[in-house]
């Protein structure tokens, strides 16, 4: 909020995780909102927009939060309305949601600093043989560790990505199976850089620099380009209406 002071922009936007909204961090939201009024700013209530439903090929549901200098305009086209749909449910008028296949139907571009994976050792490389195509989970790999013992969570480390179906959330720790479903579909070895990177609806030219895992983490933190686009066209179209 000091930077909202300082620039007093027509329209904020904050996403975060789903998590935010739990009943333990109400009082964060608490205060958020009071920040948010000191500032003179007036907030919509959050919502949870999952990226499928954007034309992202990734199963990521993210909080936002916009908040509108003064008073929040009558009848906001905020959030914005899905373009895309779970084929399974279809809705008249929406595009199927997209699959993980995207990330891996073309090789990177030649000379691509971010076509890179982790180097797995022999031990790892077993449990990625031992693992299915399309799918796969712990169970699968015949890795058991003793986190893994007194709990039945964490079924889909060393899973593969299944092509057929939209990703897995990408987070800071995308590159690394033994942190998810994050297995390349048919090869014996984490996603590249550059795959968790189009699973995130970035172009090929755009570079992430700082080593392998300081890419992973901007990937991973990042907001998807086209979702980034659906919610920026929305707030957009409410300027110009209230300009008007």
């Amino acid at each position: 909020f000091d930077f909202v002071r300082a620039l007093r922009p027509t329209a904020f936007l904050v996403e975060n995780v789903v998590g935010l909204l739990w009943p333990r961090h109400k009082h964060h939201l608490e205060k958020f909102y009071a920040e948010a009024a000191s500032a003179g700013y007036d907030v919509c209530p959050p919502v949870v927009l999952n990226a499928c439903d954007y034309g992202v090929p990734q199963r990521r549901k993210r909080v936002f939060i916009l908040g509108w200098k003064d008073k929040m305009p009558c009848n906001p086209t905020w959030p914005p309305a899905p373009t895309h749909c779970n084929p399974a449910s279809p809705i008249p008028g929406l595009a199927s949601w997209h699959t993980a296949a995207e990330a891996f139907l073309h090789p990177a571009p030649q000379g691509d600093a971010n076509d890179v994976h982790m180097n797995h050792g022999e031990a790892l490389l077993k449990v990625f043989r031992s693992t299915p195509p399309n799918g796969g989970s712990r169970k699968d790999s015949c890795r058991v560790l003793p986190c893994h013992e007194n709990h039945d969570g964490h079924k889909d480390v060393y899973g593969r990505i299944d092509p057929s179906k939209p990703a897995p959330t990408m987070t800071t720790a995308c590159i690394n199976p033994s942190k998810g479903r994050f297995l390349h579909p048919t090869e014996h070895h984490g996603i590249t850089v550059r795959q968790a990177a189009r699973l995130q609806t970035f172009p090929d030219d755009f570079i992430f620099t700082g080593g392998l895992m300081s890419a992973a983490r901007q990937v991973g933190n990042a907001v998807p380009i086209r979702l980034g686009e659906a919610v920026l066209r929305s707030i957009l179209s409410m300027i110009t209406d209230s300009r008007r």
